[in-house]
C-alpha cells in the first residue's frame, strides 16, 4: 500500500470497563495503563497499539502484571491484526475475556443484550491472531524449579 494512500484505521477494544472505539493514522502508537490495589497486593495492566505505516495490519502489545501473597504474577505477548481480515465477533486475547465476563456481571454495560459479548450493539472487535507469546512469569513457581 503506498504511504500517500493508507487510511485511518478504527477498531473497537475493551478500556476502561467498556467497548472504545480507536483511530490510528498510519505510524501511529497508542498506550493505555491501568493499575489498582487488590484485597491481597496489586495489578497492572499495559496496552500499546500500533498501525505501522509500512504494513495493513495492526498490532497490539500487552502486559498483565500483578501481586498477592501468591508471588508475582506477569503474562503478555502480541497480536496482530490484518486490515483484510479485520472483524471479529469479540475479543479472546490478552485476558478480555474475564474482563468482558467481570463487566457484564455488573450488569451496567449500555452495549449488551443479555450477557452475551457477540450480541453488543454496534461492537465488531478486531479479528487478533497471535504474534507474540511472552509465556507466564510466576514468581513463587520459578523458585520451586517448575
Amino acid at each position: 500500500m503506498d504511504k500517500m494512500t493508507e487510511p485511518n484505521v478504527r477498531f473497537w477494544v475493551y478500556a476502561n470497563d467498556g467497548p472504545v472505539k480507536l483511530t490510528l493514522k498510519p505510524g501511529q502508537r497508542l498506550e493505555h495503563f491501568t493499575n489498582e490495589s487488590t484485597d491481597e497486593g496489586w495489578h497492572s495492566e499495559s496496552t500499546t497499539w500500533h498501525y505501522p505505516d509500512d504494513e495493513a495490519a495492526v498490532y497490539r502489545e500487552w502486559c498483565s502484571d500483578g501481586c498477592d501473597c501468591d508471588g508475582r504474577l506477569t503474562t503478555g505477548g502480541e497480536v496482530r491484526c490484518h486490515l483484510a481480515q479485520r472483524l471479529s465477533s469479540y475479543p479472546t486475547k490478552g485476558g478480555l475475556v474475564f474482563q468482558l465476563r467481570r463487566q457484564l456481571a455488573s450488569g451496567n454495560n449500555p452495549y449488551t443484550e443479555g450477557d452475551n459479548p457477540e450480541t453488543w450493539r454496534g461492537v465488531i472487535w478486531p479479528a487478533w491472531q497471535e504474534s507474540r507469546n511472552d509465556g507466564v512469569y510466576d514468581e513463587f513457581a520459578q523458585a520451586a524449579g517448575y
